[in-house]
């Protein structure tokens, strides 16, 4: 069997990336929750007087749903997807508050309405059965020519599709495209041989092939998993995927993450500041609001009377150029956000001094969002904490361990993963060195579609690098790494595959005597 695909980008990154569509059909994700804060994850359309948006003042669960555009008498609004669908039902939670037997939320598939809402409902979920085939998928709002009631809207949220998962995903990053994929004839001793080539090469070229797994981990299906590394950014990708035994092809399009970022509009951080800076307007995919140094510097040093330096709780924003300083705990704390860029920082004198002589486990940029992704940090110093890790022979009764507590510099505890760390310089002295350098403190981390590349990595008494637990098409390479106990520690990995390559391994310590 051999077919040709021509995903939409903004979809076969099925992670999020947002990009220009090359067609409008959703062909693998089974979910919508709008958890991305935006309309990224499937090619949506939208029709009318007004835009749907997505918001987080109503929802079934999660921190978002979908709100109807805000439209005026004898107007409507439409939210539109395209999906190919296997034979099933789609699933979805919606509400109402409207004029009751007038202003209506109506539910349609290729054309038929299949139901409708109005007056005061609250969240209640809806099914309707799907045949199989590209199916149209369609909720409008609309109103007629007077009076409003309640708040005159409409939202869905939690919606699950009836999708064809044996059709292969990707998810990208800047040199890098993971692949997923569950063909009905996949199997261990199936290879599947993945060639791809630059949109207008003529030259394919091989890649290692899919790994194949027979289990069901959590999110993952059992399938073929892998990735593509060396790639440039921005570019376009056209993917082969072939099981050798059976002669079963997949081809399909990504596209890599560019590096430049569109900016709507900057703002400038004053020269000084003692409080921590709160960011909480965000951006969009098309303009990301810039956060950056006046002409002169700026420094923000809290000095250990506050938590944070700063904190983000928003989306598509950029951290640029600042001098952070004295966070009791975190020199950047990251909330429910994605699409952050944090680039040239100077993040130092963070953490604090507990009760026993050695330090907490605050870090230069740390978050407990299990919602948080695609976060970039590059090109930024982080060094030099005000506190001491423990070494292997220096035992903590407090916490009644001889192994390393302390500061780290960056730590996403459970996130959503899909992101990058590079070219970064981490270090210390001998009398503030960190337990881990790039750690979440418990394991999972960085998680899924991730890379950790180009950085220096330097003083701490044990993992330069802690990549463990469900990591699953991990990327880590061309990173120095001395002065540590374990350079790059990855058991175990339960998920997997997680990829190492050409680092660099200098003098290895674990106590003040090594």
């Amino acid at each position: 069997m051999c077919r040709k695909v021509i995903y939409p980008l903004s979809f076969v990154l099925a992670m999020g990336l947002v990009s220009t569509a090359s067609s409008e059909i959703a062909s693998a994700l089974a979910s919508e929750g709008f958890e991305t804060g935006d309309f990224g994850n499937f090619p949506w359309q939208q029709y009318g007087d007004a835009n749907w948006v997505v918001t987080s003042w109503q929802e079934h669960s999660g921190a978002y749903s979908a709100q109807a555009g805000d439209i005026e008498d004898d107007e409507s609004t439409t939210l539109q997807v395209r999906c190919d669908c296997v034979s099933g039902n789609i699933t979805f939670y919606r509400k109402v508050s409207s004029e009751s037997g007038c202003d209506y939320l109506k539910f349609y598939i290729d054309g038929e309405e299949q139901d409708n809402w109005s007056g005061e409902e609250d969240w209640a979920e809806e099914s309707f059965p799907v045949t199989e085939g590209t199916r149209t998928f369609e909720w409008t709002y609309s109103k007629d020519s007077s009076v409003a009631e309640g708040d005159d809207t409409a939202w869905i949220d939690d919606i699950v599709f009836p999708a064809n998962s044996s059709l292969p995903t990707a998810v990208s990053t800047f040199h890098c495209i993971g692949l997923y994929w569950s063909p009905e004839d996949g199997s261990s001793d199936n290879v599947c041989q993945v060639h791809y080539r630059a949109d207008g090469s003529a030259d394919w070229k091989e890649a290692l092939p899919l790994w194949y797994d027979d289990r069901v981990v959590g999110e993952y299906p059992a399938g073929y998993r892998g990735s593509i590394v060396n790639l440039d950014p921005g570019m376009i990708y056209e993917i082969k995927l072939k099981l050798l035994n059976t002669g079963t092809e997949e081809e399909f399009i990504a596209e890599t993450w560019s590096e430049d970022f569109p900016i709507a509009y900057t703002v400038e951080l004053p020269e000084y500041s003692n409080t921590t800076y709160e960011i909480n307007n965000s951006g969009t995919p098309d303009g990301y609001i810039l956060y950056t140094a006046s002409a002169g510097g700026s420094a923000i040093d809290v000095d250990h009377n506050q938590d944070y330096c700063i904190t983000v709780n928003a989306s598509y924003v950029i951290i640029r150029g600042l001098n952070l300083k004295g966070a009791k705990r975190y020199g950047i704390r990251l909330y429910d956000c994605h699409d952050v860029v944090i680039e040239e920082c100077d993040i130092s004198d963070f953490s604090s001094i507990e009760n026993d002589g050695w330090g907490n486990r605050g870090a230069a940029i740390f978050s407990l969002s299990s919602k948080l992704k695609r976060i970039i940090v590059q090109r930024n110093k982080m060094h030099h904490p005000s506190s001491e890790a423990n070494n292997w022979d220096e035992y903590r009764e407090k916490y009644g361990s001889y192994h390393p507590r302390g500061p780290k510099t960056i730590g996403y505890v459970q996130s959503a993963g899909n992101h990058v760390i590079r070219y970064n310089e981490i270090y210390s002295d001998d009398d503030h060195y960190f337990e881990d350098c790039i750690s979440a403190g418990s394991n999972n981390f960085p998680n899924r579609d991730s890379d950790i590349y180009g950085n220096y990595v330097a003083n701490c008494w044990d993992d330069g690098i802690e990549a463990e637990d469900d990591n699953c098409n991990v990327r880590i390479w061309g990173n120095c790494i001395e002065w540590t106990f374990v350079k790059i520690a990855i058991a175990p990995t339960n998920v997997g595959p997680v990829y190492i390559w050409r680092n660099v391994s200098g003098v290895g310590r674990k106590n003040d005597i090594d």
